[in-house]
């Protein structure tokens, strides 16, 4: 097989992960009804008619179907829920609460920010280039492949107990725990002999955890930082700083 392949799999790749956002939605949809229809009942419950209130007065108010929920009471419904204010942040509000972060302090918040993005400058030289230092070590494309197989296995437990770690150790030392698993896992590359690119299988597992935690410490901390129901435009904020810092790491480390 030659390159080639890559181009067919792309399109069932491509379909497979349309599908699944098209099954995500309709599933996060028919929760959100749920949600909704749930929390109305709850907070207009049926209204007996009484001698003392006239009972056609009350079925007029009431909708013909379940589709005909009046706007009035949707609204209300939607504020219960999403306990915004009434006034939407602008991207340069959500800015400025990143960066002054739950803690209060401007420079905790920068410090945070600034870490995420040098480390998404070194996992970016690593995760592109890596293959050229192996090929340079001497590997075959099995190993490669192994290492690759390696670093995405190690993620999963990781992700597993995350909730777990973000109890006990915070965002913030998480976020430290994956830049210090990536400072070894870059020096142990450096001690690899030539021809014994096979050593390189025992420290790629530091990749699952750098990869982990940075993510776990990442959403957690736009968690806290953004209002209700601006996390997914906190989260791509964040994503613009990263993008960033890997375009500068791919410039740099390619030079």
């Amino acid at each position: 097989l030659s390159f080639d392949i890559l181009y067919p799999l792309s399109l069932l790749t491509g379909l497979f992960a349309v599908v699944s956002i098209m099954i995500y939605t309709r599933s996060l949809h028919e929760a959100n009804y749920r949600t909704l229809a749930k929390c109305n009942s709850d907070c207009n419950p049926p209204t007996e008619p009484t001698d003392d209130v006239d009972s056609e007065a009350i079925t007029t108010h009431q909708p013909a179907s379940a589709n005909d929920v009046g706007s009035d009471s949707l609204s209300s419904t939607v504020k219960v829920l999403e306990n915004n204010d009434n006034v939407d942040p602008t991207t340069l509000q959500l800015l400025q609460r990143l960066v002054l972060s739950t803690h209060g302090y401007c420079w905790f918040g920068v410090a945070f920010l600034t870490a995420v993005t040098i480390l998404a400058a070194g996992q970016a030289i690593v995760d592109s280039l890596i293959f050229l230092y192996f090929e340079y070590l001497g590997s075959s494309f099995l190993v490669m492949g192994w290492t690759v197989v390696l670093t995405v296995v190690f993620e999963i437990p990781v992700f597993q107990v995350s909730d777990q770690l973000l109890q006990r150790f915070g965002n913030t030392k998480l976020l430290l725990m994956a830049m210090g698993c990536y400072v070894v896992r870059v020096l142990g590359y450096t001690l690899i002999p030539q021809g014994q690119v096979m050593y390189a299988l025992l420290i790629e597992p530091m990749h699952g955890v750098t990869y982990a935690c940075s993510q776990t410490a990442v959403v957690d901390y736009v968690a806290d930082c953004m209002p209700k129901g601006y996390e997914a435009t906190g989260q791509g904020i964040v994503y613009f700083l990263r993008g960033s810092g890997s375009i500068v790491g791919l410039w740099l480390g390619g030079w």
